[in-house]
């Protein structure tokens, strides 16, 4: 039996309803994940942006507390460079979230040497 246009229409809208309520379900639980652990999930950003050769390889024989690190990998003139790069790509994201802190900042010391400027010292 073929179904009507209309009714095919309303079919394909509760589909599309239902799946977005799936999604919407697995972003919240994405969301409140990271809310849960953001603290650790910066500490660990930020390690690999300093660190990002380290090989974080399990052993073979399931010891899941063992982590192997390969010294030449750490001081290669290319981890040094891909830190390098790193830190321009991130530069922009830090000096906006930065920019607050050092205009309240800025602000505060003018207003300090303006103080001092035009008020008399007592002697």
């Amino acid at each position: 039996m073929q179904q009507t246009p209309l009714a095919q229409l309303q079919n394909k809208k509760e589909w599309i309803r239902l799946e977005s309520r799936e999604k919407e379900a697995k972003l919240n639980e994405h969301l409140s994940y990271m809310k849960e652990n953001s603290d650790s999930l910066v500490l660990s950003g930020l390690s690999s942006l300093f660190f990002p050769r380290i090989n974080n390889s399990r052993k073979e024989n399931g010891d899941k507390h063992s982590i192997t690190t390969k010294p030449k990998e750490l001081f290669s003139p290319l981890s040094l460079l891909s830190t390098i790069s790193g830190g321009k790509g991130i530069l922009p994201i830090a000096l906006e979230i930065a920019q607050p802190f050092l205009i309240t900042w800025g602000l505060s010391a003018a207003k300090k040497l303006l103080k001092r400027a035009f008020t008399k010292k007592k002697k």
